[in-house]
């Protein structure tokens, strides 16, 4: 966690960049890397995913809405360090997948943008005769910011928050705990194009 908070206040230091956010573009895809936090456990995290801006090259306020879909893989714990008694217990890494709206608002070198959606989000399988998380419905709320370093390129700090969702509203993290919320930070590059 602490590496994405620093990511983080780089990214807003290297924001004064030679290029405008004014220039409509259709099309994104990006990737990022990060940190994630379930019940006080950090974990590695990265993904991807696309955006789609449909309405990019209106002059009106419909300019900054989009559509996203992600992907991303927060990092569990690994079953040599389970045989070798080095942890009590089995986590696999956390798949989650969320399509979203997302609304920008472009200035001159940067966009911030707030993002709301759902999803769903699944630990897989266990390993033989250990039994499989069913996974559970997700809430995502974010907000960030696109830093471009050009026309093309842009620096994606970001913060989400993924809310459990439903009767089995739980997400399971190390050693069977329980919690309702998991908060990502993480930094990404994104390219977009018409």
């Amino acid at each position: 966690m602490k590496f994405s908070i620093a990511a983080l206040s780089i990214a807003i230091w290297v924001l004064p960049c030679g290029t405008a956010a004014q220039v409509p573009h259709t099309f994104e895809a990006f990737g990022s890397i990060g940190g994630a936090n379930l019940n006080h456990n950090n974990k590695f995290d990265f993904g991807g995913g696309f955006v789609v801006r449909p309405f990019s090259k209106n002059l009106t306020p419909l300019r900054g809405l989009g559509f996203e879909f992600e992907a991303n893989r927060i990092s569990g714990e690994s079953p040599q360090l389970l045989a070798k008694g080095i942890i009590g217990t089995l986590y696999p890494a956390r798949k989650t997948a969320t399509g979203a709206v997302l609304y920008g608002y472009p200035l001159k070198r940067t966009e911030p943008y707030l993002l709301i959606g759902m999803g769903g989000s699944t630990l897989g399988c266990y390993g033989l005769n250990l039994g499989c998380d069913p996974g559970v419905r997700v809430g995502v709320g974010g907000l960030g910011l696109r830093a471009f370093l050009n026309e093309r390129l842009s620096l994606r700090p970001e913060f989400r928050i993924l809310e459990a969702m439903g009767s089995r509203g739980y997400f399971f993290g190390p050693g069977g705990a329980a919690a309702n919320y998991l908060y990502r930070t993480s930094i990404g590059i994104g390219d977009q194009w018409h």
